[in-house]
């Protein structure tokens, strides 16, 4: 198992209850796999909120050890160690 970071910003952190977590997972484990994993330990809302049926929901950001993640990026595997921030999108003038 390998030890991931996950962060979370605004209305995510309300909806997870936490401002961050560590989790373990298998080497191999996909961005795209631990967003189903979250999903699934903190509810239907966090998924609403985070993916539609392309992937990421257009309103989220996710970034992964400073890098923003696409769609495309999705299945690929994690680095050990890895850090994920995971927020909405804001605008405003």
């Amino acid at each position: 198992m390998q030890s991931i970071t996950v962060k979370y910003y605004n209305l995510v952190r309300e909806v997870t209850g936490v401002p961050s977590e560590v989790c373990q997972v298998p080497p191999g484990t996909t961005l795209g796999q631990v967003l189903e994993q979250l999903v699934a330990r903190h509810g239907p809302d966090l998924g609403r909120l985070v993916l539609d049926a392309a992937g990421l929901s257009p309103q989220v950001r996710l970034f992964l050890n400073g890098r923003a993640v696409t769609n495309d990026m999705l299945p690929d595997a994690l680095p050990p160690g890895a850090e994920l921030a995971l927020f909405l999108a804001i605008s405003g003038g």
